[in-house]
């Protein structure tokens, strides 16, 4: 599947915008059906730290397994998928606009699950990949900025 990359720009310093993002915790307020956990003992800020992402409703929620490959605050953070329906790789990077703006960026290329059979449903996946990471990324920007307002 080809990678799929999106944006959005958020009136706050580069800095604050990736607090929000590596906040593991605040992910199930603004990422649709998700919540992030990390894993193995770490504290899930450098490489090889470990999360999963549980989305939708237990137990039929779908465990999307990933291991820190670039850690780069507050700049770039990389990521390969390693769970049994999500593989792949992801990555989301800040850059800064000015003293209080930002951008995130934020790019997922999967692999459609079940082998060949699996990659007749790459059109619908794409779709569906693009419609969440566009809502996450406009809910997170409205999160970051109410979070900020709220000290």
């Amino acid at each position: 599947m080809r990678p799929i990359e999106l944006s959005v720009d958020i009136d706050l310093p580069a800095d604050r915008v990736w607090a929000g993002l590596v906040d593991w915790p605040s992910h199930a307020a603004w990422m649709p059906l998700t919540k992030v956990e990390v894993v193995g003992g770490g504290a899930g800020r450098g490489e090889g730290e470990r999360i999963i992402g549980w989305t939708g409703f237990r137990p039929l929620a779908i465990a999307d397994r990933m291991t820190i490959t670039a850690w780069d605050p507050p700049r770039r953070l990389d990521v390969v998928k390693t769970g049994r329906m999500l593989k792949g790789t992801a990555w989301f990077e800040v850059q800064p606009l000015g003293a209080d703006r930002s951008r995130v960026r934020w790019c997922e290329a999967l692999v459609p699950p079940f082998g060949a059979p699996g990659r007749l449903l790459t059109p619908f996946l794409s779709i569906g990949t693009r419609v969440v990471i566009g809502l996450a990324l406009r809910r997170f920007a409205r999160y970051a900025v109410r979070a900020e307002a709220q000290g």
